[in-house]
Order: structure tokens, then sequence, then C-alpha cells
């Protein structure tokens, strides 16, 4: 079977997050790490990556989420912000 190397470069931003949620789903992760989960993304697919985060969240999976996005605090049961190198709940 010949790899092409080249084909998660030719990924959009917002197509490579999906990628990375969808293979966080199909391993069936139980801690779930994203960075800027919707930093590229349109309203339509922030909701949709958003919910999905959620619903990983209220299956039993530890999702942490970095973001300067303040829709993200919307999902999130807990919010920890840095400022000025120092961790505020």
């Amino acid at each position: 079977m010949l790899i092409n190397e080249n084909i998660p470069k030719q990924l959009s931003d917002d197509e490579q997050q999906r990628t990375a949620l969808v293979r966080a789903l199909v391993n069936n992760q139980n801690i779930i790490l994203v960075d800027e989960p919707t930093g590229n993304l349109d309203k339509k697919n922030e909701d949709i990556i958003l919910g999905e985060l959620k619903r990983l969240s209220l299956d039993g999976k530890l999702v942490i989420a970095v973001s300067r996005s303040d829709e993200i605090k919307k999902y999130a049961d807990v919010v920890l912000e840095l400022k000025e190198g120092k961790l505020f709940a």
C-alpha cells in the first residue's frame, strides 16, 4: 500500500482539526487535549466541534481545551484563566 505523506498538508486547517477530533473518537481516548479547537472554524463548525467536545465530557471523558475564545466558556464545566503567568479559577 502506497502512503502519501503529503495528504495531511493538503488539508485545510479546519479539516485537520476535525480529523484530529475524529481520531480521538475512533481511538476512544479517555483524555482529550485540544489547543484552539475552533480557531479556524466558521460559526456552524465551531458549534459542532464544541457540542461534540461537551458530549464527550458528558460521556465521562476528560476534555481539556486551551483557547482564547470566550465562546468555549459556554460549554465548560470549569474555566481556568492564565493572566501574567498566574492561574485563576
